[in-house]
């Protein structure tokens, strides 16, 4: 934990970002690195307690006490993947829009509509519904 004893802005110089020295005191020792912010606000003030990281460039990463830390490369593991869900996501939507407007005309209720959405669903990914399999000419819809 360190605290911001001096912010000098150092003015409008690195692709339109606003530059700022800022001084910190960490358990006695003095480490002076710059922040970069697209506003005139530093976000801080002198006196603040934050937590930080510095690179070899001099460039300050600061964060308030317990704030989880900006990372643009998060060590999560989590990755939205829309690309591998993309044929389930249209067949749901599709599904949902069909029997939702099916089940408004005969006037069934929206949870047999959500029903046969499912039913749809599954018959656009899977294929043959083997309830239906035993049957001639009946279908759910």
């Amino acid at each position: 934990m360190a605290l911001i004893k001096k912010i000098d802005y150092k003015g409008n110089e690195f692709n339109d970002l606003h530059k700022y020295e800022i001084e910190l005191e960490d358990n006695g020792e003095r480490v002076i690195g710059n922040i970069f912010k697209k506003t005139d606000n530093p976000y801080f003030k002198e006196g603040d307690e934050v937590e930080y990281t510095i690179n070899d460039k001099g460039t300050l990463k600061l964060n308030k006490p317990g704030q989880t830390p900006y990372n643009q490369k998060s060590t999560l593991g989590y990755k939205y993947q829309t690309k591998d869900l993309e044929p389930e996501r249209i067949a749901r939507s599709v599904s949902l829009k069909v029997a939702m407007e099916h089940a408004d005309r005969t006037g069934k209720s929206t949870k047999e509509g959500l029903k046969l959405a499912a039913t749809f669903e599954k018959f656009i990914l899977e294929g043959e519904i083997k309830s239906l399999s035993n049957e001639s000419d009946k279908v759910p819809f």
